[in-house]
């Protein structure tokens, strides 16, 4: 009985010592009882890209976000080029409490059709991070993709 009183001791003694490493994840809110509309900086880490196409850099600037009850979200990409001049416009809505927008595009005069996604959680009216899908498609079969975290923020 002595050890097993020991090991309980030690085992209370030694679990706040290892809860004080723990990062905390913030919880997300759900985007439809949030005002985010309005313009956002962002932030972009690549985190990974697919085929024959050069891989991209991170990226910076600003979008804006407009959401009104029962008109569908629109993101407008307004700098930082996160996926082309014409692919600036994406459409979508607040689904499960966060904003899914996306767009499809032919590019080029071969036929080759570009797609993009993106998925936002808001953590207040400030501040959100979600991921990017960005693909193009070309009809002779080859394809690319490239894919990132992105994380938004307003004063």
């Amino acid at each position: 009985m002595k050890r097993l009183s020991f090991a309980l001791a030690t085992l209370v003694v030694a679990v706040p010592a290892l809860a004080q490493d723990v990062t905390l994840t913030p919880i997300p809110l759900d985007a439809a009882t949030l005002d985010i509309s309005g313009t956002w900086s962002y932030d972009t880490v690549v985190t990974g890209n697919t085929g024959p196409c050069p891989p991209v850099p991170a990226k910076k600037g600003e979008l804006s976000i407009v959401a009104k009850d029962g008109v569908p979200v629109q993101v407008d990409v307004l700098s930082g080029e996160l996926c082309g001049k014409p692919m600036h416009l994406m459409a979508g809505d607040i689904e499960w409490g966060n904003l899914v927008v996306g767009n499809a595009k032919t590019v080029d005069n071969e036929g080759g059709r570009a797609f993009n996604s993106m998925v936002a959680f808001f953590y207040s009216d400030k501040s959100a991070s979600g991921h990017v899908e960005s693909q193009y498609v070309h009809p002779g079969g080859m394809s690319c993709s490239w894919s990132y975290r992105i994380e938004l923020k307003r004063p």
